[in-house]
């Protein structure tokens, strides 16, 4: 989701010292939603769904921690930050069993606010992309390698390298880099298959339950197996 359309709920009782993070917040396209205390935060809360909400723990009346509390038992998922002064160690594990999601020390700058909503809500993304990368630069490494004079052990980790590739990419949503995954399993099954059962495994030495492995198995299909 593009940062224009992030909303941000922001309750603090010195609203007048935070016009520079704001300006940064609406500079970057976030819409920043002001309130003075916990109470009109736990209304707007309940009224309107917004991305993260921005805490100043020491308030008048309800306080960051309650409010905290009121806010995540509407809504469990939505992230929220604490500002405080106090450097307490009490006071943070007691945020965190009210299941804070991150935690700053006044004064903050401008650019600390920006940083804890990019981390918290584009954390996903950024890692998509360190995926991607790191993918394509295997995929080069990949194709690269001469896979002719590999024995069974070589296959077996060029195989493993593959599986934590499956891992890795089914936490990606970019469909385009799955399906280049696949067309790559699907390379590695044609190149590597006939070596590793003919040369490695010969099927006269194969067991009937090993054999029906085989023809179970992703890398080695039953048609080919057999």
């Amino acid at each position: 989701m593009p940062a224009q359309d992030r909303k941000i709920l922001w309750a603090d009782d010195e609203i007048d010292l935070l016009k520079p993070h704001i300006l940064l917040l609406e500079s970057k396209g976030y819409h920043v939603t002001l309130v003075s205390n916990g109470t009109d935060a736990v209304a707007y809360a309940a009224r309107e769904k917004f991305d993260v909400v921005l805490l100043d723990e020491s308030m008048p009346g309800l306080g960051g921690l309650a409010t905290l509390e009121a806010i995540k038992e509407r809504d469990p998922l939505v992230p929220v930050v604490l500002v405080t002064k106090n450097e307490a160690e009490s006071l943070m594990d007691e945020a965190i069993g009210k299941r804070i999601d991150d935690y700053l020390i006044k004064p903050v700058r401008p650019t600390q606010i920006f940083l804890a909503l990019k981390r918290l809500l584009e954390a996903d993304r950024l890692q998509d992309g360190q995926r991607a990368r790191g993918y394509v630069a295997e995929l080069a490494r990949l194709r690269a390698e001469p896979t002719g004079g590999l024995d069974w052990r070589g296959w077996t980790e060029l195989y493993a390298r593959n599986a934590q590739w499956d891992v890795e990419l089914d936490k990606v949503e970019d469909a385009g880099l799955r399906q280049a995954h696949q067309d790559q399993r699907r390379e590695l099954n044609v190149v590597s298959e006939p070596r590793v059962i003919s040369i490695c495994f010969p099927i006269s030495t194969m067991s009937s339950s090993f054999v029906g492995l085989l023809s179970r198995s992703t890398m080695f299909p039953a048609s080919r197996a057999a």
